[in-house]
């Protein structure tokens, strides 16, 4: 997925196995009788560009020691 940012390509992890598609689309990819879906990264162009970056590491982050 970093890869594909890094090309300008956008990506979404999608979970599969225990989703009620996951045979269907077993079946639409041509994978062995058996195989068992795990998950989908979808690699296109996106539709829209991210709105928001992250925030600072320095912003989320807060450590006291104990």
């Amino acid at each position: 997925m970093l890869a594909a940012r890094a090309h300008g390509l956008g990506s979404c992890w999608v979970a599969g196995d225990k989703k009620p598609y996951a045979a269907e689309i077993c079946r639409s990819v041509g994978a062995p009788q058996g195989f068992k879906l795990v998950s989908l990264i979808p690699i296109g162009y996106s539709a829209e560009s991210p709105g928001k970056s992250k925030r600072p590491l320095s912003d989320v982050l807060h450590w006291e020691k104990y």
